[in-house]
């Protein structure tokens, strides 16, 4: 009797695993880290990476905000990582990078798309315009077989866009690669109400 029930608890643990195993095999991943687990150990991931905290942005950022510095694609790139400062869980990642054209920072944008629509499949798109630059969205379905967009049946978004910023000096244009994991954004969206 006592073996009988061992089964099937080991069965149930056995399953309940691998649920919760396929559940995160659904999550993007940042710079070869899945969008989950708490900032802290991100961060220890990032740096593991050779990515530094930004201890100048990090006195003046926001609660749920952390800053770093690193490579980003072969780029140095200004990181941000974004987290529920209840929970401490990571939802969103971003690199910024910076080019001093418009047509680098087009160029850039394009590259990185045609790299990640290699890298994933099973996705809706958007090209529109961010600030009159381009910008260009997938969402990362849950079911390949889904045809219609609902932010619900999907696991995550990129959103690839480019900033200005004008001064009396001189121009740039920042290419901004930010994913987003859809269930802990949701989580953290839905506790600030």
């Amino acid at each position: 009797m006592n073996k009988y029930i061992l089964s099937i608890l080991l069965l149930f643990c056995t399953i309940a695993f691998s649920i919760d195993m396929a559940g995160q095999s659904q999550r993007l991943k940042f710079k070869g880290i899945p969008l989950t687990g708490t900032v802290d150990a991100f961060q220890k991931k990032l740096e593991m990476g050779g990515t530094k905290p930004n201890a100048k942005f990090n006195k003046k950022a926001p609660a749920g905000t952390r800053g770093y510095v690193g490579k980003f694609m072969g780029s140095d790139a200004d990181i941000r990582v974004y987290y529920n400062p209840k929970s401490n869980v990571v939802y969103r990642a971003k690199a910024m990078l910076e080019r001093t054209s418009k047509e680098d920072a087009e160029t850039l944008l394009e590259e990185i798309k045609e790299l990640l629509q290699q890298q994933y499949s099973n996705y809706f798109d958007n090209e529109d315009k961010y600030n009159e630059q381009k910008s260009y969205s997938m969402y990362f379905k849950r079911n390949a077989n889904e045809q219609y967009f609902d932010w619900k049946k999907c696991y995550g978004r990129i959103d690839l866009y480019i900033s200005v910023d004008e001064n009396q000096f001189y121009t740039s244009y920042t290419v901004h690669v930010d994913y987003a994991d859809q269930i802990n954004e949701d989580k953290f969206k839905a506790g600030k109400k």
